[in-house]
């Protein structure tokens, strides 16, 4: 099938982004920002704190650590993960995990108060640009806890993602967290790109804290909202803008 209209999406090309799909719409990652590596991680310290519970925001967040750190997940602590992507890693290496019914930090959160772990070691493992959601509800509720930011998503040059969205053949534009839409604020005010010729293109959001901060920077927010997961994002988008099956 030829698609005449294509959606971007602005995931790291380090994170999975094969499987993606819609009904009419040519689906084009662009990454925005790399991630690194976060080259000061404390291994011994992470190592010797024998978590309890691990909490786990992203897919690859969940490679990194298993492949890093397998020790600490031998002793099967209670694991949480905040979407279906984010689980399946911990679900192949044997380690059943629990997902909010609202894939977002807030479900997350959910999870956390509905079980007694005030007395055990929690891991929060994150980005060092993590919206500090889960992080603030546990330092303000005095979990013990660790956040281990296990690496970094640092800026691209935005000259192919100008280009794509560019094109009049560019639908619209998933923008998959919240650091990324810093990023791509950044890309569309500096001069590069005639914002006229954004006028039709459609911005979402993968979650509400994303959705606010492109609110927060006068970015348009577009229907259908995403609740942290991008293929139930465009099952929505194709909903509405597919013709309804």
């Amino acid at each position: 099938m030829t698609f005449q209209k294509f959606i971007v999406t602005t995931r790291p090309e380090a994170k999975d982004n094969a499987g993606y799909s819609s009904r009419c719409f040519a689906i084009v990652n662009v990454p925005v920002t790399s991630l690194k590596l976060n080259k000061d991680l404390d291994d011994v310290k992470i190592r010797n704190f024998k978590p309890d519970v691990v909490i786990f925001t992203s897919a690859y967040g969940t490679r990194t650590a298993l492949d890093r750190f397998p020790d600490i997940f031998a002793t099967k602590p209670e694991a949480v993960a905040i979407g279906e992507k984010t689980a399946e890693a911990l679900v192949a290496a044997g380690l059943p995990c629990r997902l909010p019914e609202v894939r977002t930090s807030e479900g997350v959160i959910e999870i956390i108060r509905n079980n007694a772990w005030q007395n055990m070691k929690i891991i929060l493992f994150t980005s060092s640009k993590s919206n500090r959601i889960i992080e603030n509800f546990l330092a303000d509720h005095g979990y013990f806890f660790i956040p281990v930011r296990l690496y970094d998503a640092v800026p691209v040059d935005s000259t192919a993602f100008i280009q794509q969205i560019s094109s009049p053949s560019c639908f619209g534009v998933i923008i998959t967290s919240s650091h990324e839409a810093k990023v791509v604020h950044a890309a569309l005010s500096d001069g590069k790109i005639n914002t006229a010729l954004l006028r039709n293109v459609k911005f979402f959001a993968i979650g509400a804290p994303t959705a606010r901060t492109m609110l927060e920077l006068n970015l348009k927010v577009s229907d259908p909202p995403g609740e942290s997961d991008i293929r139930e994002l465009l099952t929505k988008i194709d909903y509405i803008y597919c013709g309804r099956k």
